[in-house]
C-alpha cells in the first residue's frame, strides 16, 4: 500500500470510511462511504432506529452505534440493539467513563475483556438507580 502512494497510484489504496451523517439522500452522492454511525437518541428509540438501520442497509451501507450518554438505560439499549441486529458487524463505540458512572443498580452490562455479554432479564435487563438519576437531573454530575 505504501509503495502505491510513492509511485503515485492513489487509486490502489482504499480505506473504508464511515460517516455520522444521517441524511441518506446526501449520502447517495458518496457511494464509497461504506457505513453510517449514529445513536438511538437521534432516531427516537429502538423501533425507529431499527427502521433507520433497514434503510441504511437497503442502500448498501453498514450501520453501527456511536457513543452518546450511555448512562445505564441507554447503554443497555445499545447493547440489546447490537445483539439483536445481525447486520451490525462492526464494534459499537462507548465512553468508558460514562459507563462507570452508571444510572443502574448492580448493572450486569459490564465490559469485560473488551466485550459485553447478554443479560437474560426482562426488558432491557436493568434496574434504575433513582439516587444517581437525581444527580443528573440536578446537574450535580459534573462536580
Amino acid at each position: 500500500r505504501a509503495g502505491a502512494l510513492i509511485e503515485g497510484d492513489i487509486d490502489a489504496i482504499e480505506v473504508p470510511v464511515s460517516t455520522h451523517c444521517i441524511n441518506l439522500d446526501a449520502l447517495r452522492h458518496y457511494p464509497r462511504i461504506d457505513g453510517v454511525v449514529s445513536d438511538l437518541h437521534l432516531h427516537g428509540g429502538i423501533s425507529s432506529t431499527l427502521k433507520f438501520i433497514d434503510t441504511v442497509n437497503g442502500i448498501g451501507k453498514a450501520f453501527w452505534l456511536r457513543s452518546t450518554w450511555e448512562l445505564g438505560v441507554s447503554w443497555a439499549a445499545m447493547c440489546q440493539l447490537a445483539l439483536a441486529v445481525p447486520t451490525m458487524q462492526r464494534p459499537s463505540q462507548t465512553l468508558i467513563d460514562w459507563v462507570a458512572d452508571d444510572l443502574l443498580i448492580n448493572s450486569e452490562w459490564q465490559i469485560v475483556h473488551g466485550v459485553v455479554h447478554p443479560v437474560y432479564k426482562p426488558g432491557l435487563g436493568v434496574e434504575l438507580n433513582h439516587a444517581a438519576l437525581e444527580r443528573y437531573a440536578t446537574g450535580s454530575w459534573h462536580n
